[in-house]
């Protein structure tokens, strides 16, 4: 594959004017697009142009398949459904980022994949990547989209509002790159593949974007990378989903996916990790029993501690902490039988919120069918416990981002760095 260096052709460009490509700003850049690029170049092969997306569930009248060519295809034919702007995003650590996206409005596109009449705001809309990340928001929120971008971190008012939430094909201009065909998930994509880092390209070639409703929120989960699936309403087909996307995600699964659980080191109890044994984690919030725990109260909990593998889009990795339920359950507040909300913060700020039915059953295993992981709160990695970052005494190339970490089976956006809170109801 070769790297994009050139306008596209005379031709490509007559067509794509034949089209009619105008959006909002300074038009629908047909440059941004997959099927603009030849089968030999690195946006243009089969396995960009091929790739699938599902919407189904109760809430539309029949499911309906698309390729990405199909998809783009679509946008570029109707102007209704098509949207390139600028949006914002906040990621862990306070990662700031601002790109102009291509793609399709997400609700314009439901509602020609028959999405039926009078559906409750709150019908949830659920969207899924081949990874296994998973995120739902509620049909209201992509119906009337309060979202907007802000052109810099520092700013206080947005540069626009009311952004929709569409489906990027591109970036900055250029098509996204994503994992397909033979790639192996979390695969780094070079230059000469088509990535650019001054667009970031990445999680394509289908991506969920969603703005951001003040200019600090930390808005990186409520974008999905690599997105395969959108189930509105119940899931009508669950067992044929699962099984489909388990299939593809096999293909793309390391050959290993048991990790060695039992050399190394897994508490923090010997030097130089002894430093951390008085390291902090609080549970607060309106349904709880507001408490304290130390790292030491932590690793002797010896009856909800789990050690176990954990798939993240990169690899699969071994983990030893407790679990996130049995903390919750164990100090809500006197007269709470069930959270209705469970937030992660970090040292950070950045902060995550839990499905409490995940936390309270476990999450399917990505890697292991059949299987569930609970959500836990680890503080040892791969025979390494977790200290602060890679600069700490005691790193091991992977161990960093603890003492404390939230992990969720194969939702690494989801993940808590650092993280110092457990928020029990508002």
């Amino acid at each position: 594959m070769t790297r994009k260096i050139a306008i596209i052709t005379g031709i490509v460009l007559t067509l794509a004017m034949a089209f009619g490509l105008t959006a909002c700003g300074g038009g629908y850049d047909s440059d941004a697009l997959h099927i603009n690029y030849s089968a030999e170049e690195n946006y243009g092969t089969d396995d960009y142009l091929g790739t699938t997306l599902t919407i189904a569930g109760t809430g539309v009248e029949s499911e309906t398949q698309f390729t990405v060519q199909e998809l783009e295809e679509l946008a570029a034919e109707d102007e209704t459904l098509q949207y390139q702007g600028d949006y914002s995003m906040m990621s862990r650590g306070g990662v700031f980022s601002y790109h102009e996206f291509t793609g399709i409005r997400l609700y314009e596109l439901l509602q020609k994949c028959g999405l039926k009449d009078n559906l409750p705001e709150d019908t949830p809309v659920r969207f899924v990547s081949v990874d296994g990340y998973a995120l739902t928001m509620e049909l209201g929120e992509i119906m009337e989209s309060s979202d907007c971008t802000f052109a810099a971190k520092t700013d206080n008012q947005p540069s626009e509002e009311n952004v929709p939430k569409i489906l990027a094909f591109g970036s900055d201009g250029l098509p996204l790159t994503g994992t397909v065909g033979d790639m192996k998930l979390g695969e780094k994509i070079s230059e000469e593949d088509g990535y650019v880092d001054e667009a970031e390209n990445e999680g394509g070639p289908i991506r969920l974007i969603s703005g951001q409703k003040t200019v600090g929120e930390f808005n990186a989960p409520d974008n999905a990378k690599w997105l395969r699936q959108i189930i509105v309403g119940e899931d009508d087909n669950a067992k044929a989903h699962s099984d489909a996307l388990a299939a593809e995600q096999a293909l793309r699964a390391n050959d290993t996916v048991k990790v060695d659980l039992e050399s190394g080191i897994w508490d923090h109890k010997a030097k130089p990790y002894d430093r951390y044994l008085d390291s902090k984690l609080k549970i607060t919030g309106s349904e709880a029993k507001a408490v304290t725990y130390t790292l030491k109260d932590i690793e002797e909990m010896q009856d909800i501690t789990v050690a176990d593998s954990f798939g993240a889009s990169c690899g699969v990795f071994g983990f030893r902490g407790v679990t996130l339920k049995d903390l919750v359950m164990d100090n809500l507040a006197d007269g709470v039988d069930r959270p209705s909300r469970i937030t992660v913060i970090g040292q950070d700020g950045y902060q995550t919120e839990v499905d409490v039915n995940d936390m309270l059953n476990g999450v399917d295993s990505r890697y292991q069918n059949g299987e569930k992981r609970d959500i836990i709160i680890a503080y040892a990695m791969n025979g390494s416990p977790l200290v602060k970052n890679k600069k700490s005494e005691g790193f091991t190339g992977e161990n960093g981002f603890g003492p404390f970490r939230l992990v969720v089976e194969n939702q690494t956006t989801r993940w808590v760095k650092n993280a110092v809170e457990i928020r029990i109801g508002e």
